[in-house]
């Protein structure tokens, strides 16, 4: 049989499972977008059996089919979290280009608020977050074809939110032009915060000394990352994961800082100015007698990494 037989039957069986899941309530309508992106994958698929199909290395030419078939798992996972939208459907598919529009939400407080559970995501887009006394969050941004996504629902004294900002900041598919936007984001400041931010921007800065911090992870991948903590970081869980060539930590003076992480990332660091090594990751050499500690968890790709006391 044929490669390009097999390839085209399971385009097909593809096809017919994709709208089954559909029809069945599995996947939601957004799978086609995510799914559409990723045609240079039959490119590739195309190419690999054009190599191979007529040397002894024909089998190789199998791996066609199996791209396209990775292809469509990879669709149906990545468009899992999305909800159906009809216009915000159209919006990511219409080649009308309307210019720059402006993107602002805010939510209000509500008297009895003591904890914000937040998730953040803003892929390769700039992030400016900052304390607020007067509302629970809100954002102003820019975007120029998908709009960003805000859900949040309230449980007793618990505000739920996320935010996603969906649009790439690359002004072309050869990545010639770089559009300029900063998710301005503002969230209460006197409520316990859990926080979740993932970002792609190359030189993330982020600036937590001001809130009432419990819990927060990052999912960096980033050439620079600069994080600032108060003295907050004694009561918080702190996790960092992803990957940033340099990390620059900013912590209260007279704090004792503790760094784990997996063993082969320890030995991947260089030594650090008033830090020794421990079975688990680093230490500062007053964290026995510091008043205050403070626990950092690392589970990234870093290859340099800056103390700064403040």
């Amino acid at each position: 049989m044929k490669v390009s037989s097999i390839r085209w039957g399971i385009i097909w069986i593809g096809i017919g499972l994709l709208f089954l899941a559909i029809n069945f309530g599995v996947l939601d309508s957004l799978v086609f977008p995510a799914l559409f992106s990723l045609w240079p994958v039959i490119l590739i698929a195309i190419g690999v059996e054009l190599i191979f199909r007529k040397t002894r290395f024909y089998f190789l030419a199998l791996l066609s089919p199996l791209l396209i078939a990775a292809a469509f798992i990879f669709a149906a996972v990545y468009a899992g979290g999305y909800s159906w939208s009809f216009s915000e459907f159209w919006k990511d598919w219409s080649w009308t280009y309307e210019g720059r529009k402006h993107f602002a939400e805010q939510i209000s407080i509500d008297a009895d608020v003591d904890t914000i559970r937040l998730e953040i995501n803003v892929g390769d887009s700039d992030l400016d977050l900052s304390p607020s006394p007067e509302m629970i969050f809100s954002v102003n941004t820019n975007y120029y074809k998908v709009s960003p996504i805000i859900s949040h629902r309230k449980e007793g004294n618990v505000v739920y939110l996320e935010y996603r900002f969906r649009e790439n900041r690359k002004g072309s598919i050869f990545n010639i032009k770089n559009r300029d936007i900063r998710n301005d984001i503002k969230i209460f400041d006197e409520a316990w915060l859990f926080a979740e931010i993932e970002t792609e921007t190359e030189y993330p800065e982020f600036d937590f000394s001001e809130f009432k911090l419990r819990e927060v992870k990052f999912s960096l991948k980033a050439k620079e990352s600069k994080i600032r903590f108060g003295d907050n970081i004694g009561d918080a869980g702190i996790e960092i994961n992803g990957r940033s060539e340099k990390l620059i930590l900013s912590v209260p003076g007279d704090f004792g800082l503790e760094l784990l992480m997996d063993d082969p990332d320890i030995k991947r660091l260089d030594d650090i100015e008033g830090f020794y090594r421990f079975p688990d990751g680093l230490r500062t050499e007053n964290y026995q007698d510091a008043d205050g500690r403070g626990t950092i968890i690392l589970d990234a790709i870093i290859r340099n990494i800056d103390i700064r006391r403040i």
